[in-house]
């Protein structure tokens, strides 16, 4: 069976190259287009590096809608699974994408339906898209506007329709984004097209290369024939003819080398690279909880020297927020980790308890703990559901950890129950990732997951601008906010900088710093605990392993 579809597969794939080649040598022969050899290797490489980009911003835009259609995916699965079906591209109209839904699994629900809602989004915004840099370069640009608004509007109407609790202006930036990111995309190889034409000597306006690209596309998508095989380069070649090109058909046999081809090999290479990790997703195996399987390489993530540089500021704002900086105070880490702050603030002279829901992490907090000699009670628990009696702590803190928890009633729980394990004007330091600043977020939510294995991706951030309301206690109206500096700039250009940073953050663009630091007061006057929160919305386990990885994650980052 197995090496029947092979033979199945590899038939198709010869037989569309087969019709490519026919296509491409009849036109050769009727246009008489003479070949340099020289200049085809720096065309075809410049418009590999321009498919590169339109790769990279299709995923960002599906990984986007796939999260606002409520998906779980982390964003290194996502970017997997995207590349991985490039080869759908051979597909009539494109439809072996859906394939991507079995690949969701138990990260989404209904996982099926709102791929296939995601890929018609897709198509429609590329459809559209495309008319509109027709329509604009032959003069339209009324009409091309009105296409993109017609865009926009549909995929504002779908995330209404799809997302209802979801308010207007959201549903309204999530379509400004779905179609900025494919006009951006398209954008590229229509640019390439215009850079081949030039770099093998026979250049066109930009307006007609763009033009033919987006009617041979089109015309290529409309056919439903797999990457448009013998339509798409062939209303492309006679655009360019009527725009007085002369020699495209080199061109666009390169270009489309560098494109559709590229795209299709590269998503095989890839797929065959990744195997491992699509068997798993495919299969839906259970994998260890994620800071569990982190455990041994958490050290490694963070550059040493940012690592101490965040633990020294940090321990530092506490302890100067600390009746007399802390020493004989009982304090509580929630999501303790290797234990670094627990540490640093116990040879303070605090009585330092550590929680964190991954066992492994524990065990390595407590050989760290061993190491400098000091005493320091630690627990695998989650912080939904915290073993200690009322008013135990005179105070507590979570170093990037509640964004972790990524139910948002899990999240509220947690909150809870830190409030009523701290004594009546007991503090809750919250020491969070600020992604006010919009470069910041995606960089957090994109593009650090994939470089780094702390963040998925997934994470419910909490902004300093709109802290949770909770009974029983009120947030200090100061937020402090600190660091400019990104994790993987050297130690040298740190101590040179050091400056700059300390200036910005004085200065009115403080708030867009990468962390910040809010404290959570228990009221004074409390005479018991806090109002209970909602239950969460998916129930935690206190075992030391558990089975699947919970929604909800405690572990401290750096």
């Amino acid at each position: 069976m197995l090496l029947r579809r092979s033979l199945l597969r590899a038939g198709a794939l010869s037989l569309l190259l087969v019709i490519g080649g026919v296509v491409t040598w009849v036109w050769f022969s009727r246009t008489a287009t003479p070949v340099e050899i020289g200049p085809l290797v720096p065309a075809l490489l410049g418009t590999i590096a321009y498919t590169a980009g339109n790769l990279l911003l299709r995923w960002l835009r599906w990984h986007f809608l796939a999260r606002r259609l409520e998906s779980k995916l982390s964003a290194k699965d996502s970017l997997r699974i995207w590349f991985a079906t490039l080869p759908a591209l051979l597909t009539p109209f494109y439809v072996g994408e859906l394939v991507r839904g079995a690949f969701l699994g138990d990260h989404t629900p209904r996982a099926l339906r709102r791929v296939s809602l995601l890929w018609l989004i897709e198509r429609g915004c590329d459809a559209v898209t495309l008319a509109a840099f027709w329509c604009f370069t032959r003069s339209m640009p009324l009409a091309a506007a009105a296409l993109l608004l017609g865009a926009g509007g549909g995929a504002f109407l779908l995330f209404r329709h799809r997302l209802g609790r979801s308010s207007a202006r959201q549903s309204g930036g999530f379509a400004a984004v779905t179609v900025g990111l494919s006009v951006a995309a398209w954008a590229l190889p229509a640019a390439a097209l215009w850079s081949v034409i030039g770099t093998l000597g026979h250049p066109v306006g930009l307006a007609a290369a763009t033009e033919a690209f987006a009617a041979g596309t089109l015309a290529g998508g409309i056919t439903g024939i797999p990457l448009g095989i013998g339509v798409t380069g062939s209303v492309s070649i006679l655009s360019l003819l009527e725009s007085g090109g002369a020699g495209v058909v080199a061109s666009l046999a390169v270009f489309r080398a560098g494109t559709a081809w590229f795209s299709v090999l590269l998503g095989g290479v890839l797929a065959w690279f990744w195997r491992h990790e699509l068997r798993r997703l495919w299969r839906r195996q259970p994998t260890r909880f994620h800071f569990d399987e982190l455990a041994d390489d958490y050290e490694e993530q963070i550059p040493e020297h940012i690592r101490t540089r965040l633990l020294d500021r940090k321990v530092r704002m506490m302890l100067e927020a600390l009746p007399g900086q802390g020493a004989g105070l009982r304090g509580l880490d929630v999501g303790c980790g290797h234990g670094w702050y627990a540490c640093a603030l116990a040879d303070a002279g605090c009585r330092m308890t550590g929680i964190d829901l991954a066992s492994e992490q524990i065990a390595n907090a407590r050989r760290h703990a061993a190491a400098r000699g000091l005493e320091i009670d630690l627990k695998a628990v989650s912080a939904t559901g915290l073993p200690f009696d009322d008013a135990s702590f005179d105070f507590a803190y979570a170093i990037n950890v509640m964004h972790h928890i990524e139910e948002s009633g899990a999240q509220t729980a947690a909150f809870a129950e830190i409030l009523r394990v701290l004594k009546p004007g007991g503090r809750f330091f919250l020491h969070e990732i600020n992604i006010e600043n919009p470069l910041f977020r995606f960089y957090m939510g994109y593009v650090f997951p994939v470089i780094r294995d702390i963040d998925e991706g997934t994470e419910r951030w909490i902004r300093p601008s709109r802290l949770p309301e909770l009974d029983g206690g009120r947030w200090q109206p100061a937020v402090r906010y600190f660091t400019f500096l990104p994790d993987f700039i050297p130690v040298a250009l740190m101590k040179r900088l050091a400056g700059l940073e300390r200036w910005l953050e004085s200065s009115f663009m403080a708030s867009w710093s990468a962390h910040y630091l809010a404290v959570l007061e228990r009221a004074p006057s409390a005479c018991g605990p806090p109002a209970p929160a909602p239950a969460p919305a998916a129930p935690q386990t206190t075992a030391p392993t558990p089975p699947a990885p919970p929604r909800s994650r405690q572990s401290s980052a750096w």
